[in-house]
């Protein structure tokens, strides 16, 4: 892009700075892309004490003492940066970094929209954190949501939380995090080839799971796999064995019918070579991205309740399988692995519904209008999203 584009577009700061990787649908990374095809991005990276505040290994008072330390380095920064590139609006990812983020925007007088993964009531309770925790965040989030000048949520049910709990729902914009359509399309592989090259039998019936075994809900779905729906599968269909992929598994052993991959370099290869996926997690908070992962590449899905929490579009026979308990997830997996038609079906309608309401390449326009109208109002004037965007979007609140 000529110097020339690049000098007509309005610029921002985003906090914090993350390498944008197209290999991935991770919500920050992503949204720093998208931003940067519409805006002169000015990305803050995190300090060089940041990456310890999350290190779970490193001595808790050691980090209480290092948060303040890092959250004031990035005040200055993004501070420094709005003066310099005369940002008219600061773009900040999760709780700590729009603190940071946030003051230094309220300190120069520009508005701040806050991106929210989760609602801190879900998260404490799925990560088993303490009442200080809780009540400590809960307090934060009050404080950022009355600041910024929108909170971007991901589904609904997150915006619906938070009303719940006095929350103004008219500073909340829905914004689901997406898949990028046309990278999965060139990915994707038959999947007589995907299993040529993965070295599994025709024959097998492949069951996905994946996502981060560090993450205690992924971990809690790992394990009731291995020590319950595999070896249940297997003694009623030999043909079954359920793959899991993903890093820190330790300590976990692979039981009757199923197999740890842990961390893979080309999950696309997997998802091709998949007859049916599954994702067996009871507790979790936001949109559960894996799902929309699998329904992209055009597998179809078994899934408890809390994946319609974030994609409330799920209908179960329609474009997935539910499973509302333990015992009826087994039956839903055993009735897709019994019946290729309906896991035709599903896939397809699966695919039709991702294409539809969460592609990366159409999500990008409404993320740039959000911006732009937060930016016009905080000038003086008077902005909506333009109904074609709304029409476009169904998570629009209005």
């Amino acid at each position: 892009m000529g110097e020339k584009n690049i000098a007509q577009k309005k610029s921002i700061a985003f906090l914090p700075e993350v390498a944008t990787s197209v290999s991935t649908n991770e919500r920050t990374p992503r949204l720093l892309s998208l931003l940067r095809d519409h805006f002169d991005v000015h990305a803050i990276p995190p300090g060089r004490l940041g990456g310890l505040i999350y290190n779970q290994s490193f001595a808790k008072p050691a980090r209480y003492v290092i948060f303040p330390i890092e959250m004031g380095s990035l005040f200055w920064r993004t501070l420094a940066a709005i003066r310099k590139d005369r940002c008219g609006l600061v773009f900040t990812e999760g709780t700590y970094f729009s603190f940071a983020g946030g003051l230094a925007a309220r300190v120069a007088g520009k508005p701040f929209i806050w991106d929210n993964h989760g609602n801190i009531w879900d998260m404490a309770r799925s990560l088993s954190k303490s009442g200080i925790f809780l009540r400590t965040n809960q307090l934060l989030e009050r404080l950022l949501a009355r600041a910024c000048a929108r909170t971007m949520v991901v589904s609904e049910a997150e915006m619906r939380t938070y009303v719940e709990h006095g929350y103004d729902a008219m500073k909340f914009e829905v914004f689901p995090t997406g898949v990028d359509m046309k990278e999965v399309g060139a990915k994707a592989v038959a999947r007589q080839e995907a299993r040529a090259r993965l070295g599994l039998p025709d024959d097998q019936i492949v069951i996905l799971f994946f996502g981060s075994l560090g993450y205690v809900p992924n971990r809690d779905a790992a394990a009731y796999i291995i020590n319950e729906l595999g070896p249940e599968l297997v003694r009623i269909d030999p043909r079954a064995r359920v793959y899991i992929a993903g890093g820190g598994g330790q300590g976990l052993q692979p039981g009757p019918g199923v197999e740890l991959l842990g961390f893979v370099d080309d999950l696309q290869l997997w998802l091709s070579a998949a007859d049916l996926c599954i994702a067996p997690l009871w507790k979790g908070v936001g949109i559960l991205t894996k799902v929309l992962d699998m329904m992209a590449a055009q597998r179809p899905v078994v899934v408890t309740p809390l994946a319609l929490e974030g994609i409330p579009e799920l209908a179960d026979g329609v474009n997935c399988k539910l499973g509302k308990d333990r015992e009826q997830f087994l039956d839903s997996v055993m009735a897709l692995v019994g019946d290729a038609p309906l896991r035709d079906r599903l896939g397809r309608e699966g695919a039709k519904l991702v294409a539809r309401s969460y592609d990366w390449n159409d999500l990008g326009q409404r993320l740039s209008a959000i911006l732009q109208m937060v930016m016009t109002e905080a000038e003086g004037g008077t902005a909506s999203i333009s109904s074609a965007t709304e029409d476009a979007n169904p998570h629009d609140r209005r």
